[in-house]
């Protein structure tokens, strides 16, 4: 009995031995080992998880490390401020689909009226009223310097401008917008306004229009008469109505209410981009790099169409199966 008591009691502390041992073993694996430290990271992952599930339910993204109360939030970071309408902003420069590309210069601002004249010359008049619940509108962070050649700025462009881009669909367009360069077919760079046309527009009192507005319903005329070569004739491949709806680079209206599409402008259009900009004989190719002279989309009489002729800082007609360079217009 005495012999079985000793083995019993030797076991006892031994067996407190080992589990005194074992407990050591664990608290360093715990603290050294990281085991504490793998679960406070699973648990915090597992409450980031949680919060980033609720921020996607709240609408909330994270891109780039960096965290949005909505997608408009990020699509608005470079926006560093709305628009007022108290203040014109002719000569400002427009990315009208906010992509990042300076697409054109701000000729007209239908927040205010205006009357005006490009030269002495009364051809060269213009008028537009003010429009009402125009969009809404915001400054880009970025500047804009001019033209590009090969992405290096150009001393030719309209001056170092902020880039104004559109904030919401809302509403009437308030700004007329000229592209930054002439229109190019990849081969020419100028073109006819329409060669059968000449001495057969009987009907040029009442085709197109000459007025300040009416620049996308005269484009849309002109593809419809080029394109069923009725009532002017047959088609010529250099003609402007057939070469701008070939375009890769401009999407050109396929309504008087389309936005942001591009169309020739009218000749009291142009007479508004020469005025408003102040554009001269002096100065429309040194600072402005624009040619002598560009074809807008009204006519004058059966054998003629309106251009903007810069080199004399005025508007004038021609022969439309001359050649003359084109530039875009559009709305946003």
């Amino acid at each position: 009995m005495k012999k079985n008591k000793g083995i019993t009691l030797i076991a006892l502390v031994i067996t407190i031995i080992v589990m005194l041992i074992l407990v050591v073993v664990t608290i360093r694996i715990s603290t050294k080992g990281g085991l504490f430290d793998y679960a406070g990271r699973a648990a915090r992952e597992t409450k980031d998880a949680i919060a980033d599930e609720k921020d996607i339910a709240d609408g909330k993204i994270t891109i780039g490390g960096v965290k949005y109360n909505s997608i408009d939030e990020y699509l608005a970071k470079d926006k560093t401020e709305a628009i007022t309408t108290t203040k014109s902003y002719v000569g400002y420069y427009a990315d009208i689909n906010d992509d990042g590309t300076v697409d054109g210069v701000i000729y007209a601002d239908l927040a205010f009226d205006a009357n005006g004249k490009w030269s002495s010359i009364n051809s060269s008049t213009f008028s537009y009223k003010a429009s009402s619940n125009l969009k809404n509108y915001a400054i880009s962070t970025k500047t804009y310097a001019g033209q590009t050649t090969a992405g290096i700025y150009t001393a030719k462009g309209f001056g170092e401008k902020s880039v104004l881009v559109p904030n919401g669909e809302i509403g009437n367009d308030r700004f007329y917008v000229m592209a930054l360069e002439n229109f190019t077919d990849g081969k020419n760079t100028t073109f006819y306004w329409y060669d059968s046309a000449h001495g057969k527009m009987s009907d040029c009192d009442f085709a197109t229009s000459r007025a300040f507005g009416t620049g996308k319903a005269n484009t849309l005329k002109m593809i419809e008469y080029w394109n069923a070569e009725t009532p002017y004739g047959k088609q010529n491949t250099r003609d402007l109505w057939g070469v701008i709806q070939n375009s890769e680079n401009y999407d050109i209206v396929e309504s008087v209410n389309d936005s942001k599409k591009w169309f020739v402008p009218s000749k009291d259009e142009w007479s508004a981009f020469g005025s408003n900009l102040g554009i001269t004989s002096d100065d429309f190719n040194s600072k402005y790099g624009l040619n002598d002279y560009y074809w807008s989309s009204s006519q004058n009489n059966t054998i003629r169409a309106w251009g903007a002729y810069f080199y004399k800082g005025y508007m004038t007609n021609t022969n439309v199966d001359n050649y003359l360079s084109v530039r875009l217009s559009a709305t946003f």
